[in-house]
């Protein structure tokens, strides 16, 4: 799907529903991973045995096993799973959320003064200084340490770390932006902790950005999935403030996606998103849900929503199961349906390099391109004037505010027409909702432009890597940045390519 967003955030910007575990651990495939699902392992009893405790738990033959340094823990069949069962059941008593920071009577004060991700983050660290006394206890064991995302997850990496692996990439841009709202949150922490008095010591910048490490990478944005159509009111979304894109996008011609645009990276769930939603929905850390690892091949059955136990009255999150498990057999749940490298790589810290993420697979080849940017490229202007672009601003799709998303295959109608809609506004004409008329050629070749000047900003060591995919199933750190690259000039290079031919293809028409 292309879209058009806005330009410093990400379009799915929680687990799509259950977005999923950044932890130390890395996506797998369905049932590659085999376990002894016999031996004990103490972390994940411990957790069970904690989530026992509230009303409305199940661990449905699924426990949590730690699958070593490099992956963390992860959900293990213990009984025969089959497609479509129900895989996960976590009440709502056992997640955090930043009702609960702003309800806690330790950090409540501090985190009605601050932003809801700045609150969860704060709660989320007093849980974790508390150690044995903390009710989350058992879960926070689970989580990795912060040396461990210091090395695995962008949003901890220096300056120069990032700019020497992803120099030339507009997601170096969109990672910046992430750094600079972990700042922002440590910052406001301090002052409203500073206005308190009492002399408490303010969370260090370092773990600040642990906790918003594991609220990007964990935390699920939780709705009711209304299958039963029992009104709740809770309707499952992907954005964590912004409508569900896949209300708003679906119907277009060519499957594609008209997004506003908001995501972890834009670093507030409150920009829009309340706490008291009209529609009940919220953004929580859930603990068990969160243990599950990534699969591409996972569909929508697997992303957690919000439902009723009709027995015992407790609201729960539940998932189910896109394929069928054998015991010993590792779980797997989706982060996203199609997620892009640069996404799984900004939120959890991991690229899958499987063959049904390689271009054209389930992780198309895609790249965002500036709004702005492209107008001026268009206008032959260094700034085009603010006063033409009211209406879109109007709706949070300035050129400013607003990318559209490119791939190796065109662009898509959504994104098309907001560049149509930008040109005429920028010329002074009234747009009349032809998306097929005079604006189209221009806009499609001013793309073009921009994306080949992208592709010659790209260092050359990741140009002669395009097309080069390595032998795991997954990759971190620097390699999984350097794919993240490769991707997008893929993207680039193969727009150009269809811009020529779709030229070609234009003018031998009118020559017939």
């Amino acid at each position: 799907a292309t879209a058009v967003t806005a330009a410093g955030g990400w379009s799915t910007p929680w687990r799509r529903y259950p977005h999923a575990s950044t932890h130390a651990s890395i996506s797998s495939r369905a049932r590659v991973s085999r376990v002894d699902h016999g031996q004990p392992d103490p972390k994940g009893e411990a957790l069970a045995s904690w989530l026992r405790t509230h009303r409305g738990f199940d661990e449905l033959g699924v426990r949590v096993r730690f699958m070593g340094e490099a992956r963390g823990f992860a959900g293990i069949a213990v009984d025969g799973v089959e497609e479509g069962d129900l895989l996960v059941r976590v009440p709502r008593s056992a997640m955090l959320t930043a009702e609960d920071a702003r309800s806690c009577p330790i950090v409540g004060d501090v985190a009605s003064q601050v932003s809801d991700t700045a609150a969860l983050a704060l709660k989320l660290l007093a849980e974790r200084d508390a150690a044995d006394g903390s009710a989350w206890h058992a879960w926070i064991a689970t989580l990795p340490t912060w040396e461990a995302v210091r090395e695995t997850h962008p949003l901890a990496w220096s300056r120069e770390r990032r700019e020497r692996a992803l120099r030339g990439s507009p997601t170096l841009t969109r990672l910046d932006a992430m750094v600079a709202s972990c700042v922002e949150d440590h910052q406001s922490i301090t002052a409203a902790l500073s206005s308190r008095g009492g002399g408490t010591p303010a969370p260090r910048v370092e773990d600040v950005t642990w906790a918003r490490a594991m609220i990007s990478s964990r935390a699920f944005y939780l709705a009711s999935d209304d299958r039963d159509g029992d009104g709740d009111g809770d309707d499952d979304g992907d954005d964590e403030w912004w409508p569900d894109p896949a209300d708003s996008g679906r119907g277009l011609d060519d499957g594609d996606e008209f997004e506003a645009f908001g995501g972890v990276d834009a670093a507030r769930l409150d920009d829009g998103y309340h706490h008291h939603d009209s529609a009940g929905a919220f953004v929580a850390l859930v603990p068990w849900a969160d243990a599950l690892n990534h699969s591409p091949d996972a569909d929508e059955r697997s992303l957690l929503s919000l439902t009723r136990d009709d027995e015992t009255g407790a609201v729960v999150a539940e998932l189910r199961a896109s394929a069928a498990y054998a015991p010993g057999d590792e779980v797997h749940d989706s982060y996203g349906v199609g997620l892009s490298r640069a996404d799984s790589f900004l939120r959890y810290g991991f690229v899958d390099v499987s063959e049904s993420c390689g271009g054209g697979g389930g992780c198309e080849d895609r790249v965002d391109v500036s709004g702005e940017i492209f107008l001026r490229e268009l206008l032959g202007v260094d700034e085009p004037t603010e006063p033409l672009f009211a209406r879109l601003d109007a709706v949070g799709l300035g050129p400013g505010e607003t990318c559209v998303t490119v791939t190796a295959y065109g662009v898509g109608e959504s994104a098309l027409a907001w560049c149509e809609m930008a040109a005429s506004a920028a010329s002074g004409e009234e747009f009349d909702g032809d998306f097929d008329g005079d604006f189209e050629d221009e806009c499609v070749a001013a793309l073009s432009r921009v994306c080949e000047a992208m592709a010659a900003g790209y260092p050359e060591q990741h140009a002669a890597a395009v097309g080069y995919e390595r032998g795991e199933e997954w990759a971190c750190g620097e390699d999984a940045a350097a794919l993240v690259l490769a991707s997008e000039l893929r993207a680039l290079t193969g727009f150009v390519e269809w811009a020529k031919k779709r030229k070609g293809r234009k003018l031998r028409r009118m020559n017939e």
